[in-house]
């Protein structure tokens, strides 16, 4: 059926009217089809596909609203458990992991030497550094390794490098063959001794242990 808009007297608002009646009607209002309220037949026509989006979305966040969720628990962070710490190894024995210092003397071919040693334990391995000072000799650092002796209190060791051979004027360093040193059970000091075959050296050593600052020292002057 054709349609055409025309204007009221007012020149205003336009209105629909039917071509073979002539009759005038306006759009169905919010009230349905079967609602007897009165229609003028000048009222504006709302756009086709579009009167019900705003009242249906209008309706729709109302009856959204009118639910409100239950407030939610705080997050209250729990408290972190932390382990105790292990309890530490006896002085005449080395725990796995731990690292130890000492610092003495050793009387050998130079009976005048200060010996400063640094060692950590890795299951039954050690390994660590070894300096050696001498106003007679000179000085020296080694690196050395080895392991625990199955008693626990027996540190079975050997230089591997050379890594600093400052050696005074006629003297000369070799390597160490082997190094058999106790843990004191009550102190945790260091006493044994080595052998050299190279520079026909056997010598003591008496070395107490030593703070971890004094053993930081140590590691940074070499």
């Amino acid at each position: 059926m054709a349609r055409r808009a025309l204007l009221t007297e007012a020149g205003a608002t336009p209105y629909v009217r039917d071509e073979p009646t002539m009759q005038a009607y306006a759009c169905i209002p919010c009230g349905g089809a079967n609602d007897s309220t009165p229609r003028s037949p000048l009222r504006r026509r709302a756009p086709r596909g579009r009167g019900w989006a705003l009242p249906a979305l209008l309706l729709a966040l109302a009856g959204c609203s009118a639910t409100v969720a239950p407030p939610r628990a705080l997050d209250v962070p729990r408290p972190v458990r932390r382990r105790p710490a292990a309890p530490a190894a006896p002085p005449g024995r080395m725990a796995d992991g731990e690292c130890r210092c000492w610092r003495g003397t050793v009387s050998g071919n130079d009976p005048g030497v200060v010996a400063h040693l640094y060692l950590c334990r890795k299951g039954e391995l050690l390994s660590g550094t070894a300096r050696y000072d001498s106003p007679r000799s000179g000085a020296s650092v080694r690196e050395v390794s080895g392991r625990v002796a199955p008693r626990q209190s027996t540190l079975l060791l050997r230089d591997d490098r050379i890594v600093q051979d400052r050696a005074a004027a006629g003297w000369r360093f070799c390597l160490v063959d082997a190094y058999e040193l106790n843990l004191d059970p009550k102190t945790g000091a260091l006493a044994g001794s080595y052998r050299s075959a190279q520079c026909r050296d056997y010598a003591l050593l008496n070395l107490p242990p030593v703070t971890r600052a004094r053993c930081l020292l140590s590691a940074l002057r070499r």
